[in-house]
């Protein structure tokens, strides 16, 4: 199982217990009993579930997830054991471990134990610390948790942040391919397919206009978005504030997305839905005039030919919605603003 997943799990306080090789392996009561105290003694875990699924692979998976080496005193009872030794056996072990390291050059060797204590098992160095709380689970149980996770995380509306982002990219490569998935939020699907460049898998989450917030999306990166209340209209409150869609910089590889994203939406297949969203399009004509002669954008379809179309020219019939409500109620004309906004 990749370390993303076993991190965010842990972060949960589950403990991922994988499958091996070694498909026998299954430790005994005693190697357990073992790491159950390492795991509450040298990182404050107290095991309260899945007992049975420990092994002393999990003390090194704990240690590399939080990132702590737990010391081992030389001296078993240090400082005791050391008051209590005569200089002369302080010197021998001086001259051994001197042997030993710039002598036979083993310095990342096991650390060793004073020659001349008393042969009592070394325990770990302990210290005062908030004792957590830990689920034991196997593997096959991390991934079903992993894909509960995932789905209500691309099921919520809530923004998200860069760690769950990466979560859900190397889930849906992992594990989402063949699922269908329910994406409630535009700003978490922008931001998969900004990251993933995949315009086939997530252009049928997309309306013609979230390719404006793409490309603003690309062009700002080091700006951020989250004072804005992400509805409709948030990106043109964005570029007021910073000016970026009149100043678009997209690499090479980012305008081919975008020209690929357009050709998927304004094929002839998807006349019903660019009907609906033609309104909106006329409404940001100036955002899409400078976009499509960034990217150079030729047409590859006869919808795609009516959208330039409409993008480029500006007859009174062709107005936007919001322009057409306006007039009618300068006009005098109430009744029939009311009907056309309704």
């Amino acid at each position: 199982m990749k370390d993303i997943y076993k991190n965010y799990l842990f972060g949960k306080h589950i403990l991922v217990s994988e499958n091996y090789e070694n498909k026998e392996f299954k430790p005994d009561l005693k190697e357990r009993t073992i790491v159950y105290t390492k795991l509450y003694r040298g990182y404050g875990i107290k095991v309260i579930k899945g007992e049975e699924l420990l092994s002393r692979f999990l003390l090194t998976e704990v240690s590399r997830i939080i990132d702590i080496s737990n010391p081992i005193p030389f001296y078993v009872n240090f400082p005791m054991s050391v008051k209590l030794m005569s200089m002369e056996e302080k010197l021998v072990d001086r001259i051994f471990n001197y042997l030993m390291t710039y002598g036979v050059g083993d310095f990342e060797g096991p650390s060793r134990h004073s020659l001349l204590e008393p042969n009592i098992e070394r325990i770990l160095k302990t210290k005062d610390k908030v004792v957590k709380e830990y689920s034991v689970v196997s593997e096959e149980e991390a991934v079903k948790l992993i894909d509960e996770i995932v789905l209500n995380l691309i099921s919520s509306t809530r923004p998200i942040n860069e760690t769950q982002l990466r979560l859900i990219i190397d889930w849906l490569d992992e594990y989402g391919k063949e699922k269908e998935l329910n994406f409630k939020s535009k700003d978490l699907v922008i931001r998969l397919l900004n990251e993933t460049h995949d315009s086939l898998r997530f252009s049928k989450y997309l309306s013609l206009n979230d390719i404006l917030k793409v490309a603003l999306w690309l062009s700002a990166r080091k700006v951020s978005y989250f004072n804005y209340d992400l509805d409709d209209d948030w990106f043109v409150r964005f570029d007021e504030d910073h000016n970026v869609l009149n100043n678009l910089k997209l690499s090479n590889q980012e305008r081919k997305m975008i020209t690929k994203l357009l050709d998927l939406l304004l094929s002839d297949d998807k006349a019903k839905q660019f009907n609906k969203e033609l309104v909106d399009v006329l409404t940001h004509r100036k955002y899409w005039k400078g976009l499509i002669h960034l990217i150079h954008y030729k047409a590859k379809s006869e919808l795609g030919k009516v959208f330039l179309e409409n993008v480029y020219s500006n007859p009174k019939d062709k107005r936007s919605y919001i322009s057409k409500i306006n007039s009618l109620l300068d006009n005098g004309n109430i009744k029939e603003a009311v009907d056309l906004a309704i």
